[in-house]
């Protein structure tokens, strides 16, 4: 793959779209939303949601920020692939990493967070509707606290259709329960929250270069991160900013 013609297309992309698939590698998507405030037409998908397809059905890698977003997800999934959603990954805290879950629940999807992360989103839950009321406004019906069917501690790993899934929580980052998704057949990580390519974060943690360093190792030297915040980019790009903070 072209890297620098991949990163030109996301940053010339057209904002009209909600939200927008770019193939990462075999068999994994990133779906890109907007960079700006939540608002009526992304349905509090401001963020970049992580999509992996086996043979046995989807891994979804952050449920939306809210019950249309999760909607507006399952739409996308649906342009890639007719296979369903059977794990959902919450990154961290913030709405969007987590107020979609009740929508893939019903459709039988199992949730899975760190225990920070639930913690983060009990205490917070009732202020993100608050905020996302008066943000996307009817875009917000049929949305309510859901929280993972699974919890950990400091890292869960899972087997679907032949591929192995590692969620590690190193500490907090921008949120008290942020987690990076390690998938080594792809060499891919999903760093959510932890990693920000086209916007700053508050809180950056070291211990993430543990994960991107093996990475790199198995890969020649190439690690396709991809940011919850912004687009899909390499092992410089999260050290970069590692230099900046």
């Amino acid at each position: 793959m072209n890297i620098s013609a991949f990163l030109s297309a996301l940053l010339l992309a057209s904002p009209a779209l909600a939200l927008e698939p770019h193939p990462v590698t075999d068999d994994v998507w990133a779906l890109v939303g907007e960079t700006g405030q939540r608002n009526p037409e992304n349905l509090g998908n401001n963020a970049t949601f992580g999509v992996v397809v086996t043979p046995d059905g989807v891994v979804l890698v952050d449920p939306g920020g809210s019950w249309a977003g999760a909607q507006q997800i399952d739409a996308a999934i649906a342009g890639i692939t007719d296979r369903s959603v059977k794990y959902v990954i919450n990154t961290g805290g913030q709405d969007h990493r987590w107020l979609g879950n009740g929508y893939w629940q019903a459709r039988g999807a199992t949730v899975i967070a760190s225990a920070a992360a639930i913690g983060d989103q009990m205490a917070r839950g009732s202020l993100q509707l608050s905020m996302l009321d008066q943000l996307i406004g009817a875009g917000l019906k049929g949305t309510d606290p859901a929280y993972a069917d699974v919890a950990f501690e400091d890292s869960y790993q899972f087997d679907l259709g032949g591929l192995r899934f590692q969620i590690v929580h190193p500490g907090p980052a921008h949120t008290p329960g942020d987690s990076f998704v390690w998938v080594a057949d792809r060499s891919t990580m999903f760093t959510g929250d932890i990693v920000y390519i086209q916007r700053i974060a508050g809180g950056w943690r070291a211990k993430l270069n543990q994960g991107l360093a093996g990475c790199v190792r198995g890969n020649g030297g190439f690690c396709p991160a991809t940011s919850g915040a912004g687009s899909r980019a390499g092992h410089d790009a999260g050290s970069g900013q590692g230099r900046h903070l």
